[in-house]
């Protein structure tokens, strides 16, 4: 990826440190939170290994990555942005700062709302995967 788009290693780069961490956090501490009594009820029932890996840890992990990833799209976008102020590339984060340095406020206002407004797509459409991944899991 970037190879195809010189220029934007770096960025790509700090995005991914930004998320990397957390994602690996949130997987490991999802594994290790899933109940015993579901794995010891799966084995009695004669689960194999890809049985439980199927029906008991990716349901359970899935749950907590993809609500995790409504915490990192916002990281990652804003760290795309800040990226881009830096000189990473030329986008959203780029048009403001040449704003900046023009005092053209028109231009920094329209950046700022795309940017509001691509956030909240994504939040958005990473609520509607929520639900439908954690629809299985009993309301408290």
């Amino acid at each position: 990826l970037a190879e195809a788009q010189p220029g934007k290693g770096p960025g790509i780069l700090i995005v991914l440190l930004v998320i990397l961490f957390v994602a690996i956090i949130t997987v490991e501490a999802s594994v290790r939170n899933i109940q015993g009594d579901y794995v010891d009820s799966a084995l009695m029932l004669g689960a194999r290994r890809t049985d439980l890996a199927r029906d008991v840890y990716i349901p359970a992990v899935g749950v907590w990555v993809v609500s995790t990833a409504r915490l990192t799209i916002g990281l990652a976008f804003q760290s795309a942005v800040v990226a881009e102020f830096f000189g990473v590339g030329k986008g959203l984060g780029y048009f403001v700062e040449q704003g900046e340095q023009t005092f053209a406020t028109r231009e920094i206002f329209a950046a700022i709302v795309l940017i509001v407004l691509v956030a909240w797509i994504l939040d958005f459409l990473l609520s509607l995967v929520d639900r439908r991944v954690s629809r299985w899991v009993p309301s408290t």
